[in-house]
């Protein structure tokens, strides 16, 4: 071949070389500028079952705790006869439900009925005319005092999902698994008896709060004395119905949701008496389902599936596994906590937590709307923060007290554990610093509102490996300490002081201008889309997006402090969009924008990212470009 081919053969191959890597390379950078979340995670579980990354991480804590549990019951006796008896199903009877649905049925007038009624909630922890717990005063968080929370309507669910149109999908899951446990029951006519009771929980919910109103604290705080109790429940015998609890001489309570309780008092009438029976009676067979025979288990199981995808019961011994699970969520969380919690994990998640916390004290000083005496508020709030990385040095360990007879029904022994659980609970009221938790083998964070602390159960360990590059970490754990560092400055935690008290710290300026910058936070969210024509719920979402938003940014700026290179912003902003992975089908989107607080998990990723000018300098992110979006500056 003489040199002039060769010459043209090199540049064509020259220009076919530059040609290919524009081409292919521009296609693929292409898809980050058109959408950075479906980029990253195209390949995620397709045409699998509806899952997410931290459902999977779920599943694995799962697997590792039915091993823990099953050692467990082998060396504990007590734990090995509740769990025969949960994975015997045959045999089962109503049993001691009889006596008190009996009770129920054989009132004759709304006064009897209110009188069984409250044995009936006191025994079997049924809520019928509250739901009564036991927490801090959100005033002052130093002593705890009785909460009466809505009533709860089919399988424990709250009231907003009946007076609001856009959940019409999950009411109608629950007429057919309410109507399932009034035929395993033999309720005479149970279609006809389903929908009464359905229309009547939609007149109970009629006065309620709607889930918006759930967000904002200051509006679930009404204490009341036993005075003022007495206007709310004016048809009931409420010396007597606090007695029963033992909490009749308590200084003042709070009511919840007043609307809730004032309009379940109008409703105890002789008028209605026979659809608060029917009512309750489902209530009660609702809440014990599990414990009865297979008619009963399978609607149950169905139900719980359906809203708990990292945790599905196939088979009544994965059911009888998950009740021990649940009865002994402590001592089985110290152990997980124990074995599979390394020291090493437990210290990086730590030296994350103090470079944290160092940047948000350093960021507020520096933030030019806020006043210096509100920037004094909030940085005592984020120096006395406490910090809880797997297991607490207060966790109760009440469950060693529990006592199951082997000659006692499943049901008694079922009942016991409430009782234990209730008693545990009311001696609280004389105690400061009630402890709330989540179980360790919880893989999620949080931040507790009433004493301004951040919490990492044992099982979020899972979703980083210990020697995983250090901005592949920043980009999920320490995006994920941020957001919960945030929350305590969000729109609901600017409501409470350092020590978790609810307290106005703000100028009145200052305030009015953080409103305002929330509206910009909303509205900003809000023109995002869950799907083609359906709307992300910006005012839902609030509090998780301002969380989102801030830790992005806290990250972000760690990073610079540094001098982190390109490359490592990429891996830290891969990271974060690989954490929120999920492969949801649209009716299970559809499902989850009406359950959860937070916005989807693409839009978690995108709207988030976008609002970073280094993520848009990485990936050239321009106005002409898909992502692009007039966005909303963090607020913090």
């Amino acid at each position: 071949m003489d040199k002039k081919k060769i010459s043209l053969l090199l540049v064509i191959l020259i220009i076919g070389g530059v040609l290919y890597f524009f081409v292919f390379n521009k296609k693929e950078y292409n898809e980050y500028q058109k959408d950075f979340y479906e980029a990253i995670n195209k390949d995620y579980k397709k045409d699998k079952e509806p899952s997410t990354v931290f459902t999977d991480a779920q599943v694995k804590v799962n697997k590792r705790l039915d091993e823990i549990t099953k050692e467990f019951i082998n060396g504990n006796d007590n734990a090995k006869i509740l769990y025969n008896q949960l994975l015997n199903t045959n045999n089962r009877e109503i049993g001691i439900l009889k006596g008190y649905i009996d009770s129920i049925n054989n009132s004759n007038n709304i006064k009897e009925f209110i009188d069984n009624a409250m044995m009936v909630e006191h025994d079997l922890s049924v809520d019928i005319f509250t739901n009564i717990i036991v927490m801090a005063d959100l005033k002052d968080t130093n002593k705890n005092i009785v909460y009466f929370q809505p009533i709860t309507m089919d399988f424990g669910t709250d009231c907003y999902y009946y007076n609001d149109k856009d959940y019409d999908s999950i009411t109608a899951y629950l007429k057919k698994y309410g109507l399932a446990i009034l035929n395993a029951y033999g309720m005479p006519r149970p279609n006809e008896v389903s929908k009464n009771i359905f229309e009547f929980e939609k007149n109970i919910c009629s006065e309620s709060y709607k889930k918006d109103d759930l967000t904002d604290p200051t509006k679930l705080y009404n204490p009341v004395t036993k005075s003022e109790l007495k206007k709310i429940y004016t048809n009931i015998d409420v010396d007597r119905y606090l007695s029963i609890y033992g909490i009749e001489n308590r200084e003042y309570y709070s009511v919840v949701d007043v609307g809730n309780l004032k309009k379940f008092n109008s409703l105890l009438t002789d008028d209605n008496l026979d659809i608060l029976k029917k009512f309750t009676i489902l209530k009660i067979l609702e809440q014990y389902s599990p414990y009865l025979t297979m008619d009963y288990i399978t609607p149950y199981m169905e139900f719980y599936n359906l809203l708990n995808s990292d945790k599905v019961v196939s088979n009544t011994d994965e059911l009888a596994l998950r009740t021990i699970e649940v009865a002994y969520s402590k001592t089985l969380g110290i152990e997980y906590n124990n074995k599979d919690f390394s020291d090493k994990k437990k210290e990086i998640i730590e030296a994350l937590i103090k470079e944290l916390l160092g940047y948000y004290e350093q960021d507020i000083k520096d933030i030019k709307w806020m006043s210096n005496s509100t920037k004094e508020a909030a940085i005592k709030k984020i120096k006395n923060m406490k910090v809880n990385v797997g297991l607490g040095s207060n966790m109760p360990t009440y469950e060693s007290t529990y006592i199951f007879k082997s000659n006692n029904s499943l049901l008694l022994n079922i009942v016991g554990i409430n009782n234990v659980e209730n008693d545990y609970m009311f001696n609280q009221l004389d105690i400061s610093g009630f402890y709330l938790d989540i179980p360790l083998t919880t893989v999620n964070a949080y931040y507790n509102i009433l004493d301004n602390s951040i919490n990492f159960p044992a099982a979020v360990g899972v979703l980083f490996n210990e020697n995983d590059n250090y901005y592949d970490i920043l980009g999920s754990m320490g995006m994920i300490i941020g957001h919960e560092i945030t929350h305590a400055l969000g729109s609901k935690g600017a409501n409470f002081d350092e020590n978790g008290n609810l307290k106005d710290w703000w100028t009145e300026s200052d305030y009015k201008e953080y409103k305002k910058l929330q509206d910009k936070v909303r509205d900003y969210y809000s023109s995002f889309e869950v799907f083609s024509g359906l709307k992300v719920d910006g005012e839902v979402t609030l509090d998780e997006n301002i969380s989102d938003l801030g830790g992005l940014r806290a990250i972000t700026e760690i990073a610079k402090q540094k001098d982190a290179k390109d490359e490592d912003y990429k891996k830290m902003y891969e990271s974060y969009a690989k954490l929120w992975a999920d492969n949801y089908t649209k009716e299970y989107l559809a499902l989850m924008s009406i359950q959860d607080i937070h916005s989807p998990n693409k839009v978690r990723v995108n709207a988030g990212l976008i609002t970073l000018d280094k993520f848009k300098e990485l990936y050239e992110i321009t106005p002409e470009t898909p992502m692009y979006r007039d966005n909303v500056e963090s607020i913090w």
